[in-house]
């Protein structure tokens, strides 16, 4: 997880692994979350994650999941404001 202003961005590998139900992800998303974190999604990693869909079934869930979160979606200028924050 990377840290934005005023929240945190899941990388794909923490998707993954909550699309998974591993419990380690969960608790820290939880409890993240609980203490006021807002979380983001890159709309990268929801593309990855979707590409990565076996059958429907799977991408519903997965547009399930990234529905939980904040959905970043990339400009020239966002871009460029996180490139120079890294």
């Amino acid at each position: 997880m990377d840290t934005l202003v005023g929240g945190k961005l899941l990388d794909t590998t923490v998707l993954i692994d909550l699309s998974r139900g591993r419990s380690a992800a969960a608790e820290c998303v939880d409890s993240e979350r609980l203490a006021g974190t807002t979380f983001f999604v890159s709309v990268i990693s929801a593309m990855e994650l979707i590409a990565g869909c076996r059958d429907k079934g799977e991408a519903a869930k997965i547009r399930k999941l990234v529905a939980e979160f904040t959905l970043l979606q990339f400009d020239n200028v966002l871009s460029n404001i996180i490139f120079v924050q890294v």
